[in-house]
């Protein structure tokens, strides 16, 4: 990246990393993180002039897409995000803020991230809560209009190095 980045978006599958990422980008950048799970408003956050937003989303998303000066896809394997999913889950259960609480829960939601790794098409959301729509093939087809500036990150390696050349 030449340039400074004052917008980033961060994108990827259950698992990948990135609120970790979104966090980590926000002290470096000092600027605020939206989390599109906690439903922001996607077209205000937009027009600030610096922000870190990340989430799995593809629903109503252009607007971030259009104005980021860095989108990062985070395109980890299944196996490295499933064991990011347990672990998150058993963190967070020991911490008591764990608003999925319980085994069978985690074990749908785990089971469910396969969906988004290893589906080999894709098709456009119907609507912001089309989980079945989301996947690593759709992504791909999101983000192909915006190739020159998209971040490719296959390995964690690769993300904390990319992270300490924004520093």
């Amino acid at each position: 990246m030449d340039s400074p980045a004052r917008r980033v978006h961060v994108i990827g599958g259950p698992g990948s990393g990135k609120t970790w990422l979104a966090a980590k980008l926000g002290a470096a950048l000092q600027c605020p993180i939206y989390e599109l799970d906690m439903w922001p408003d996607i077209a205000t956050i937009a027009l600030e002039p610096i922000w870190v937003t990340e989430g799995v989303f593809l629903w109503g998303i252009a607007p971030l897409l259009e104005r980021a000066d860095v989108i990062v896809m985070l395109d980890l394997p299944y196996r490295v995000a499933a064991r990011r999913i347990v672990t998150r889950h058993i963190w967070l259960s020991t911490l008591g803020r764990n608003r999925h609480r319980g085994l069978r829960l985690l074990a749908r939601f785990a089971w469910g991230a396969r969906r988004y790794y290893w589906a080999e098409y894709g098709r456009p959301p119907d609507g912001p809560t089309d989980w079945d729509a989301l996947s690593r093939a759709q992504t791909n087809v999101v983000l192909g209009p915006f190739g020159d500036k998209v971040v490719r990150l296959h390995r964690r390696r690769q993300v904390v190095h990319w992270l300490r050349a924004l520093s």
